[in-house]
């Protein structure tokens, strides 16, 4: 009789974006937003803006820093990044949500 028991799988973040290298650039929605008008692209200047003293993965300042990173992710939706007008408190302690996403209208 096989065992179809659920066991639990553990992924390390990729914090140097290395299997996006590999990835070429997608001229057709990406989700750098070229054609888009965000209230503040997902730049470093613009994500230390929004994040004040809030602590950044690492993985997220590196998209922030490298913007043909960004242009090798699709958008399936048609969303492109915006940090938005502010951050978000969450219910866990200490939590916070910068948003990312925004839809092309």
């Amino acid at each position: 009789m096989r065992d179809h028991s659920c066991t639990k799988a553990t992924a390390q973040a990729d914090h140097n974006a290395g299997w996006l290298e590999e990835e070429g650039e997608k001229p057709e929605w990406s989700i750098e937003g070229k054609d888009a008008r965000p209230i503040r692209r997902l730049t470093s200047a613009d994500l230390d803006a929004a994040a004040g003293e809030l602590p950044v993965p690492s993985a997220m300042r590196l998209l922030a820093r490298r913007r043909d990173l960004q242009r090798r992710i699709r958008s399936a939706t048609a969303c492109y990044l915006d940090l938005g007008d502010f951050v978000a408190k969450t219910s866990a302690e200490g939590g916070y949500l910068i948003p990312g996403l925004r839809r092309v209208p």
